[in-house]
């Protein structure tokens, strides 16, 4: 297969690009999947699975330089793959997702992450979402690009908000930012995601919307990337059913919607 040129979707360099896991393939992200796009799921049969695509070595894309792919693997991917096998052993004890799953309210759980680098952790999140958003984001948001490339980096602007939640599946998706106008509480926000189990990431571009994980991380930013801390956090724990980002209900709560997506979205554009 020849090779791909183009721009990073991190650094903006024109060059080879490789194969960027997302996330790591080391957090539990080696195994074949399916790939589905959003006309996948519009034009699905009631009730039915979509169908897409298959890849063979994981979620991911071939979107970044050697040089980012490298450096940022060994610098953050230990210390993320760590939280994610916290993550799983978290949910492990919780009442499991069959009965969750039944169930239409929402559910919530508090765990501590022991001896973590918050900082680093953060970091990989960033890099992941400037990876789904392509080069264009990452030109339009050089913070966030010098957060990721330069590990010592320590601080981002106040308007970059970043919502953690934990995740059974049983799908997952990656959304490039969109934004999103929050129908019942009111205040709009841009909104990016990746939701891979036993996590969801999403980036937060302007107000607080109700409708989000009420886990806000973005204070990571402020750690030393040698800070190790014991962090406590209060957790949405749901589901990935529908295609769109920060929707955690359940396989009940869906049907007693009607199958409905919430709330009124404005677009969905990765070049944003």
């Amino acid at each position: 297969m020849a090779a791909k040129h183009g721009r990073c979707a991190v650094c903006g360099r024109h060059d080879r690009l490789t194969f960027e896991h997302v996330p790591p393939r080391k957090a539990l992200n080696d195994r074949r999947i399916e790939i589905c796009s959003a006309q996948d799921w519009l034009y699905r049969g009631s009730g039915d699975v979509p169908r897409g695509r298959v890849q063979q070595r994981g979620s991911g894309f071939t979107a970044t330089c050697a040089k980012c792919n490298n450096d940022t693997g060994s610098w953050y991917g230990g210390e993320f793959g760590r939280w994610v096998f916290r993550g799983v052993d978290v949910l492990t004890r919780y009442a499991g997702p069959a009965p969750m799953d039944d169930d239409p309210e929402q559910h919530f759980v508090t765990a501590v992450f022991p001896n973590v680098r918050p900082a680093l952790f953060l970091k990989q999140v960033v890099y992941m979402l400037l990876v789904v958003n392509g080069p264009a984001f990452s030109d339009r948001n050089p913070e966030l690009r010098r957060f990721a490339l330069d590990r010592e980096r320590v601080g981002l602007p106040s308007e970059y908000h970043f919502h953690l939640a934990l995740l059974w599946g049983p799908y997952s998706r990656h959304v490039g930012l969109g934004g999103k106008i929050d129908t019942d509480m009111g205040g709009s926000a841009v909104l990016s995601e990746i939701a891979f189990a036993p996590f969801s990431y999403t980036l937060r571009i302007g107000e607080r919307l109700s409708s989000l994980p009420p886990c806000d991380v973005s204070g990571f930013a402020e750690y030393s990337p040698s800070d190790v801390r014991d962090v406590e956090l209060h957790l949405l724990v749901g589901f990935c059913h529908m295609p769109l980002p920060c929707d955690f209900r359940s396989r009940s709560a869906v049907a007693a919607d009607g199958g409905d997506i919430p709330g009124a979205w404005l677009y969905h554009d990765p070049g944003l």
